[in-house]
């Protein structure tokens, strides 16, 4: 097993406090289990079972006589002014992965570029359908996968996957609708989207801002009459 912790949350300072770390960590779980929920669904209409996941379980590890590892970032006196009721140092495990493995990038936190490759055409598509099945409120980013995994296997295992939602708060590397809507702007439909039967990207924006005009103008209607 690997035990992760979080060393830098974006802010420009690389003092993560185990608060932080701790929030951190339950927003990482809470992604790849939605990933791992999503990817089955998506699994399940595409019948293209070929993308294995890596889960992740919170490990909370308890104030030690002997103090915290020196892995753990956290100095003698932030530990000593820690609350064993409420603060913890809190670690990620997740399966340990060969280091000899080569890491295959999919996407960027603001970059989702078209593949040509089946994996990636996969990817690219199955963010799609996330899209819609979420009701355009969510989008995985940072996509990127290892070969053969834990298993030796011929899987490709997701790791350290960012999202983007409507509130912005999953996480690090949320950009709320502006990350949304910069996948709207970069996705190109592949055969693979047409198959599964989803909606264009710029029809469904489209369509939203008609919707979103039509409610305008009722509302201008509704002013007038009232006036």
């Amino acid at each position: 097993w690997a035990a992760k912790r979080f060393w830098n949350v974006g802010d420009g300072d690389h003092l993560v406090s185990p608060n932080q770390n701790q929030s951190e960590i339950v927003n990482e779980v809470i992604r790849l289990c939605q990933l791992g929920q999503l990817l089955s669904a998506f699994m399940d209409q595409a019948k293209e079972s070929q993308v294995s996941i890596s889960t992740g379980e919170l490990l909370y590890i308890s104030i030690m006589l002997n103090g915290p590892s020196p892995a753990s970032g956290i100095g003698d006196l932030v530990y000593a002014g820690l609350d064993p009721t409420k603060q913890y140092i809190t670690w990620l495990l997740e399966p340990m992965r060969p280091k000899a493995l080569a890491t295959t990038k999919w996407s960027g936190t603001m970059q989702h570029p078209s593949h040509n490759s089946k994996v990636g055409d996969t990817l690219t598509t199955f963010v799609h359908f996330t899209y819609q099945w979420t009701y355009k409120t969510l989008v995985f980013a940072d996509l990127q996968s290892e070969s053969g995994g834990v298993t030796g296997s011929g899987d490709y295992v997701l790791f350290d996957v960012m999202t983007h939602t409507l509130a912005g708060q999953s996480g690090v590397g949320d950009h709320g609708l502006e990350g949304i809507q910069k996948f709207c702007d970069m996705h190109a439909c592949s055969n693979k989207c047409k198959n599964l039967g989803l909606s264009p990207i710029s029809q469904t924006l489209a369509a939203e801002n008609s919707d979103c005009n039509d409610s305008d103008n009722d509302s201008d209607s509704q002013n007038k009459t009232s006036l």
